[in-house]
Protein backbone atom coordinates (compact mmCIF):
# COMPACT_ATOMS: atom_id res chain seq x y z
CA UNK A 1 0.00 0.00 0.00
CA UNK A 2 2.69 1.99 0.90
CA UNK A 3 4.42 2.10 -2.64
CA UNK A 4 1.45 2.96 -4.26
CA UNK A 5 0.84 5.89 -2.37
CA UNK A 6 4.31 6.95 -2.88
CA UNK A 7 3.94 6.29 -6.85
CA UNK A 8 1.11 8.45 -6.77
CA UNK A 9 2.46 11.37 -4.65
CA UNK A 10 5.45 11.35 -7.36
CA UNK A 11 3.12 11.64 -10.22
CA UNK A 12 1.59 14.38 -8.63
CA UNK A 13 4.78 16.14 -7.83
CA UNK A 14 6.04 15.43 -11.08
CA UNK A 15 2.41 16.90 -12.71
CA UNK A 16 2.96 20.19 -10.38
CA UNK A 17 6.81 20.24 -11.65
CA UNK A 18 5.66 20.14 -15.09
CA UNK A 19 3.23 23.29 -14.78
CA UNK A 20 5.47 25.40 -12.84
CA UNK A 21 7.96 24.32 -15.56
CA UNK A 22 5.64 26.21 -18.45
CA UNK A 23 4.56 28.74 -15.91
CA UNK A 24 8.19 30.06 -15.42
CA UNK A 25 8.30 30.21 -19.29
CA UNK A 26 8.77 34.07 -20.53
CA UNK A 27 6.33 33.07 -23.58
CA UNK A 28 2.26 33.52 -22.88
CA UNK A 29 1.46 31.15 -25.15
CA UNK A 30 2.70 27.89 -24.10
CA UNK A 31 0.38 24.85 -22.51
CA UNK A 32 0.18 24.56 -18.92
CA UNK A 33 -0.89 20.60 -18.07
CA UNK A 34 -3.19 21.00 -15.24
CA UNK A 35 -5.01 17.99 -16.21
CA UNK A 36 -2.10 16.08 -15.65
CA UNK A 37 -3.36 15.47 -11.76
CA UNK A 38 -5.85 15.96 -8.88
CA UNK A 39 -3.56 18.07 -7.16
CA UNK A 40 -2.55 20.49 -9.98
CA UNK A 41 -6.34 21.04 -11.26
CA UNK A 42 -6.59 21.99 -7.61
CA UNK A 43 -4.21 24.63 -7.41
CA UNK A 44 -4.73 25.91 -11.20
CA UNK A 45 -6.60 29.52 -9.45
CA UNK A 46 -3.12 29.29 -6.54
CA UNK A 47 -0.62 28.61 -9.22
CA UNK A 48 -1.80 30.82 -12.15
CA UNK A 49 -4.78 32.63 -11.07
CA UNK A 50 -4.72 37.05 -9.40
CA UNK A 51 -2.97 35.81 -6.03
CA UNK A 52 0.23 35.33 -4.25
CA UNK A 53 1.21 32.05 -3.41
CA UNK A 54 4.14 30.60 -1.43
CA UNK A 55 6.15 28.01 -1.33
CA UNK A 56 8.51 26.70 1.60
CA UNK A 57 11.68 24.48 0.16
CA UNK A 58 13.05 22.62 3.41
CA UNK A 59 16.32 20.75 2.78
CA UNK A 60 18.97 18.48 4.60
CA UNK A 61 22.46 19.18 6.07
CA UNK A 62 23.54 16.00 5.62
CA UNK A 63 25.87 15.45 3.07
CA UNK A 64 23.74 12.23 2.03
CA UNK A 65 20.86 14.01 1.52
CA UNK A 66 22.71 16.94 -1.06
CA UNK A 67 21.31 15.91 -4.37
CA UNK A 68 17.61 15.52 -3.20
CA UNK A 69 18.46 19.13 -1.21
CA UNK A 70 19.79 20.78 -4.69
CA UNK A 71 17.02 19.60 -6.84
CA UNK A 72 14.66 20.78 -3.48
CA UNK A 73 16.49 24.63 -4.57
CA UNK A 74 16.61 23.77 -7.95
CA UNK A 75 12.57 23.38 -7.69
CA UNK A 76 12.27 26.86 -5.50
CA UNK A 77 13.79 28.54 -8.19
CA UNK A 78 11.99 27.40 -10.82
CA UNK A 79 8.49 28.51 -8.78
CA UNK A 80 10.17 32.18 -8.49
CA UNK A 81 10.12 32.71 -11.99
CA UNK A 82 6.36 32.19 -12.08
CA UNK A 83 4.91 36.21 -12.70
Amino acid sequence: MKAQEAKNINTSLSALGRCINELSKKGNGSFVPYRDSALTMLMKESLAGNCRTSLIVTIAESAEMSHESVSSLRFGLSCGKIS
